[in-house]
């Protein structure tokens, strides 16, 4: 039996979940964390002993859960692949970068670590594990009618407000923009609120429903997906994508590698965020021609990683070990 356990709901697992054709079960709860964590580790640890799976796949972060598998797989006896996502690989954040030997100990119990990209593999190496990469799979958009948006032109920003997005150099950019809407997704924090919501120009839409989301993102002119981590994906990039909707990134070395088309690059300051914009503005067109071109293409390509993803989920452990060496 497969199982794979998550404590929150991302698209990512969704995708890979149904390219396994096997079921994700979702611990989450909108309580407090303190709450939240003791629930999901009762009902994980009961679910586990219920079911017994000989193969267990956990979405990573959690931390916790990822550590909790660890913890259980010598008594349970399943093999064990964890989902690590790139803060968990590499944390940016200072309280975790303090608790990264915990990272290193999910990296070396696990069977195997699927990654989202290269650069992520050698520091999985590096602490003893080993690794596939992965990356986001592209989806197939439902049948939407797009809706009328406010504004000559429309950006989407799918922000989550977190401390590699330089949010605040994004509405410094567009506040001279009258004649283009920024739609803002993800919760903003208070103070986010009080200092930019006066922008005729921005649309905080905060959490929306899912078919609320994906029709913004059908019916506005372009994507905007920033960070400032050089070692990470966008699902927000790959969202794009799906929608053949072109996308205004970050220049980072893998998003410029892995996003090859349809986009234009920028930096992370007002300036070049701007700059970037009025690029996006004068090869509109262009960008969304290659858009349509890329994503059969990108399809493709994912398609030899999703294969091995799906060897090293099915296979034995001694096909496991021909697919993935053992570190040394």
């Amino acid at each position: 039996m497969i199982t794979w356990i998550s404590w929150e709901k991302h698209r990512r697992t969704t995708e890979l979940c149904e390219y396994l054709g096997i079921e994700n079960k979702v611990f989450a709860s909108s309580r407090s964390r303190w709450l939240r964590h003791p629930a999901a580790i009762i009902n994980t640890v009961r679910y586990l002993f219920q079911q017994r799976p000989t193969t267990l796949i956990v979405q990573c972060p959690s931390i916790f859960l990822g550590l909790l598998a660890c913890l259980l797989k010598p008594v349970l006896g399943y093999r064990l692949i964890v989902d690590a996502h790139s803060d968990v690989v590499a944390p940016d954040k200072k309280l975790l970068q303090q608790f990264f030997f915990l990272y290193r100990l999910i990296h070396r119990a696990a069977d195997v670590v699927v990654v989202t990209n290269e650069e992520n593999i050698q520091v999985v190496k590096e602490s003893g594990g080993k690794a596939i990469v992965v990356p986001d799979r592209l989806f197939d958009p439902p049948t939407l009618t797009p809706k009328r948006l406010q504004g000559e032109r429309a950006l989407a920003f799918v922000c989550s407000f977190d401390v590699d997005e330089p949010y605040q150099e994004v509405f410094e950019a567009f506040r001279n923009f009258p004649d283009m809407t920024l739609y803002v997704t993800g919760r903003a924090p208070e103070r986010v609120l009080e200092a930019y919501s006066h922008q005729k120009n921005i649309i905080f839409t905060g959490y929306t429903p899912l078919h609320d989301y994906l029709t913004l993102l059908q019916s506005v002119d372009g994507i905007l997906a920033l960070t400032t981590r050089e070692d990470t994906t966008l699902c927000a990039a790959n969202e794009a994508v799906s929608f053949t909707q072109p996308l205004i990134l970050s220049d980072t070395r893998f998003l410029r590698s892995y996003f090859s088309k349809g986009a234009i690059y920028t930096t992370n300051t007002a300036e070049g965020i701007r700059a970037a914009y009025q690029t996006f503005l004068i090869n509109q067109e262009r960008l969304k021609a290659e858009m349509v071109a890329f994503k059969p293409q990108l399809k493709s390509a994912w398609e030899e990683k999703g294969e091995t993803f799906k060897k090293v989920v099915y296979g034995s452990q001694s096909e496991l070990k021909k697919i993935v060496p053992v570190a040394h």
